[in-house]
């Protein structure tokens, strides 16, 4: 999920530079788009025009789950030491520049090329709101609770402070001469921690489960709060490039009240839509019979998408926090309405496998 994340988040980043470059030599830049046929100039491999069909934006998608597939397999039929996701995303990464690099004329590459030119808001709505509810629904509600204290302070000012520390790494290390907020924005990026490995090591080792709980809640809101930083520190940055209707100059603020309206903001929005999605748990579970199960879980898919995008896209608070919000409350108060448990988590975890 974080992975997702902070490729979505960067990649933002670079397309913001070279969208500023070309503002700053025309008077009107290309505006690509996922979906219809356009034309595209591809610089970087010398080709003079390129035609994007959209049916072929189907055939990326596919490719990838048939070489996950291929890739899960070897790594646990050979014990390769290895992760999954970081295999899948050097794949990635090699089939992302040799489309670009390449330059080939064929179904595949164009695919790529497609999936290349996203907005990344359009990637953050389709994958995080199921990889961020199927890790929510299966949060202990008491264990959350007994812990939230510590899980705050790691998630939201431990967070802060990374951030601002690999700021100043990026400044006064690195040979890039960045300005202070476009260093900020890429500290946002790389501040929130990804408990992967340890989870594993604890889960080898027996260890107890508040310890569990510290690292999977603290990763479930620094993901929130690096996200909100990011969108602070990212906006503070855009302004500095002085195109009209681009960044907006933040002070320090409108930058808490920001942060306040987006965090408490996509509380509020988890708590309703969680309210929501119980009501309807408990209405399907007393009158439907037990054959249409499968429309709780619809439901409860449904409900996660909807609160991330409302809350993100409508009220401009913060999708994350909303879907945890949602998640953690919808498994406290309406797991026991759920008919088929197993029904449940058996496609929650399909569509976190098909999301990674």
């Amino acid at each position: 999920m974080r992975l997702i994340a902070s490729l979505a988040a960067t990649s933002s980043i670079l397309l913001i530079l070279s969208g500023a470059t070309l503002l700053s030599c025309s008077d009107a830049a290309p505006e690509p788009y996922f979906g219809a046929q356009t034309d595209q100039t591809n610089s970087t491999n010398g080709a003079s025009e390129m035609t994007f069909e959209a049916p072929y934006a189907l055939l990326f998608p596919w490719v990838t789950q048939a070489l996950g597939v291929i890739v899960f397999f070897l790594i646990y039929r050979f014990e390769v030491p290895v992760p999954y996701v970081a295999i899948m995303f050097v794949l990635g990464l090699i089939m992302g520049v040799g489309a670009l690099r390449v330059g080939a004329d064929d179904q595949l590459t164009q695919s790529i090329l497609q999936w290349s030119f996203i907005d990344s808001r359009l990637i953050m709505l389709v994958f995080l709101p199921g990889l961020i509810f199927r890790d929510a629904i299966e949060v202990n509600f008491e264990l959350f609770m007994l812990a939230f204290a510590q899980i705050l302070i790691f998630a939201l000012p431990m967070v802060l402070i990374g951030t601002f520390m690999t700021a100043l790494f990026v400044m006064h290390v690195l040979p890039y001469d960045w300005s202070w907020s476009l260093s900020l924005t890429l500290g946002a990026i790389l501040a929130s921690t990804d408990p992967i490995a340890m989870t594993t090591v604890l889960k080898k080792n027996e260890a107890s489960p508040r310890l569990k709980m510290h690292l999977n809640g603290e990763s479930l809101l620094n993901d929130a709060s690096a996200v909100v930083f990011y969108t602070i520190f990212s906006q503070q940055f855009l302004a500095t490039l002085n195109i009209d209707g681009l960044g907006s100059d933040i002070g320090w603020a409108e930058g808490i009240e920001i942060f306040f309206r987006m965090s408490l903001g996509g509380v509020t929005a988890g708590l309703l839509f969680a309210l929501g999605l119980i009501v309807i748990l408990y209405e399907l579970d007393r009158r439907l019979e037990q054959e249409n199960n499968v429309l709780q879980v619809a439901a409860a898919v449904t409900v996660a998408y909807l609160c991330y995008y409302v809350a993100e896209m409508q009220f401009l608070m913060s999708g994350i926090v909303a879907c945890v919000t949602c998640g953690i409350l919808s498994s406290a108060y309406g797991k026991g309405l759920i008919t088929d448990q197993k029904m449940m988590d058996s496609y929650l975890a399909l569509l976190e496998h098909l999301l990674n």
